[in-house]
């Protein structure tokens, strides 16, 4: 039978000049399960303090919320990507253009339904009186439909791109929050797979150009219990694994019965 992952903790200390490119790459490799340090501000001193939502945070949050609407609203269906794709970096001056050319779509939007409505309420208005005007008014709302269609396509493109890059952006302002700070550097700890250790380290210490400090912390063994479970099961025993789950995942210290089910559940 399999247990699962065996998995360290590690402490990075990185210069703020590149914290969000360091959480975009440990993103990237799907490696390391961050904790929340505000529990332990103590261990710290003095200096530190804990990372507060900041102002960029809320912008990108609401220019989200802002896209995410404007997708349902427009109908734009979202494909699902079938690879990784590295999305280009929002800075303050992309965020101000994202919030204009956003404003500018949502105007249209609103333009373009307030008419709608208007000649809706118009044409329930005078239903009874003027029926023979019923069609020029529904090829009217036809004809602003299509307008509405055309926006759709023409903005699809750019709204989905946006809505990614927010997505990334919204996940690195929430991920700082797990954080804390001195007047220069941020510090996270997380767990990681004990295989992924030294690819982690390489990872951070390229992306911050080596302005960065990365330890593997001793486990005290009070923290086992909280210690994040991933389990690795061989592509035979994936359909199982599934089944296992369902029955809830096993802690750290516990095996994983994936294999005896497979060799069970048939029976």
């Amino acid at each position: 039978m399999l247990k699962p992952v065996p998995m360290k903790r590690i402490r990075i200390i990185v210069y703020e000049k590149y914290i969000n490119d360091v959480i975009r790459t440990l993103g990237e490799l799907c490696s390391v399960h961050l904790v929340n340090l505000k529990d332990k501000l103590d261990e710290f001193g003095d200096n530190v303090k804990p990372v507060e939502p900041s102002e960029r945070y809320y912008r990108i949050l609401s220019l989200f919320s802002r896209v995410e609407r404007l997708i349902d609203e427009l109908q734009i269906k979202k494909v699902p990507s079938t690879k990784m794709v590295r999305l280009p970096k929002l800075s303050d001056e992309d965020l101000r253009k994202s919030e204009v050319e956003l404003k500018n779509i949502e105007d249209q939007h609103a333009k373009i339904i307030r008419e709608i409505e208007a000649l809706k309420e118009e044409s329930e208005k005078r239903l009874k009186k003027f029926k023979e005007k019923i069609e020029k008014i529904e090829a009217k709302i036809t004809k602003l439909r299509e307008k509405l269609n055309h926006l759709a396509e023409k903005s699809s493109e750019k709204l989905l791109t946006l809505h990614k890059i927010l997505e990334t952006e919204k996940k690195i302002e929430e991920a700082k929050t797990l954080m804390v700070k001195t007047e220069r550097t941020y510090i996270l700890e997380g767990w990681v797979p004990t295989e992924k250790v030294e690819e982690v380290k390489k990872a951070v210490s390229e992306t911050s150009e080596n302005a960065s400090i990365i330890e593997v912390l001793h486990i005290r063994s009070r923290e086992e219990e909280k210690i994040p479970t991933m389990l690795k099961c061989p592509k035979p025993l994936k359909p199982y694994q599934t089944l296992t789950k369902s029955f809830g995942v096993p802690s750290y210290n516990e095996v994983d019965p994936t294999l005896l089910m497979s060799i069970t559940f048939p029976i």
